[in-house]
């Protein structure tokens, strides 16, 4: 929670939700409820250009 905290207060990502997926020994925190892979790739660029990693996944 303490990630997506910091996360969620970029503007960014406002009206998304988090989505965590276990990924073998890791788990993804995925921004989700993006209108469109365009606006998630303009919420992406946003993250870095903040120093956040940052990808674009596809629809799950």
């Amino acid at each position: 929670d303490r990630m997506w905290n910091q996360l969620s207060s970029n503007a960014a990502l406002a009206g998304t939700k988090k989505t965590l997926v276990p990924s073998g020994k890791v788990t993804r925190l995925l921004a989700t409820g993006f209108a469109s892979q365009a606006e998630a790739s303009r919420a992406c660029a946003a993250l870095k250009r903040d120093g956040q990693a940052c990808l674009v996944a596809g629809q799950r």
